[in-house]
This record gives structure tokens, C-alpha cells and sequence, in this order.
């Protein structure tokens, strides 16, 4: 497979265990811990997949998502917005229409995200 994956999130926690559990099933996972960085390794690696999260030191995950799809060299990476912030039906329909193809809450079902992931990327080609 060796499909990449960016994971954008300031908490090491999640950054460890989304970046073990995708490695064992066999993604090439690259991490970000700030929205800037995450869009410069986006255009770098071109991954099939970022989960962004919402809350970023500098700029946010909505406007991280809005920059990637703005660019002609990102903006058919697949992006899932996973966020501990909110609920609320309001940050979904932002994140959606900023172009994020999915989004999940913290905490999340770790076997429900491996299938999001796994279906987004399979429709993405290297």
C-alpha cells in the first residue's frame, strides 16, 4: 500500500497512537503539530489523506483546510477534521464546506476512523 498520511495535531497523544496504529496497517504516516507546517508538508508529500485537528497553535484546522483546497497542488488531498472542540452541527457544515471530506469528534472509535480513513484513501492515487 504505502499510501502517506499527514496527521496535523498539537497533542502528542494523538499524534502517537493515530501514527502507530496507521503505520501498522501499513500507511507511511507523516506529523505536524502546527497548521503551517502541516500545509508546507502537504505540499512536500502530497499524502492521500490529512486528519487535521481544529484547535492549532497559529492558524486553526478550518483555515488550514480552506488554504489546502484553495491550492491547485493540495486541493485534491481527502481531509478529515477530527476535533475534540465541538459538536456542534455548525463546525461540521464549516468544515464540509471548506471541503473536508469527513469529520470526526474526540474521542473517537478508533475502528470507525480506520474505516473513514481506508475509504477516503482508497478513492485518492498515489
Amino acid at each position: 500500500m504505502n499510501k502517506k498520511i499527514l496527521i496535523v495535531d498539537d497533542e502528542p497523544a494523538i499524534l502517537r497512537i493515530l501514527g502507530d496504529v496507521l503505520t501498522d496497517e501499513g500507511y507511511n504516516v507523516i506529523a505536524a503539530t502546527d497548521g503551517e507546517t502541516g500545509i508546507e508538508k502537504a505540499k512536500e508529500f502530497n499524502p492521500v489523506l490529512i486528519i487535521l485537528d481544529v484547535m492549532l497553535p497559529g492558524i486553526n484546522g478550518f483555515e488550514v483546510c480552506k488554504l489546502l483546497k484553495e491550492n491547485e497542488q493540495t486541493k485534491k488531498i481527502s481531509i478529515i477534521i477530527l476535533t475534540g472542540i465541538s459538536t456542534l452541527v455548525e463546525h461540521k457544515q464549516k468544515a464540509l464546506q471548506l471541503g473536508a471530506d469527513d469529520y470526526i469528534t474526540k474521542p473517537f472509535d478508533m475502528s470507525d476512523l480506520l474505516n473513514r480513513v481506508k475509504t477516503l484513501a482508497s478513492q485518492q492515487s498515489e
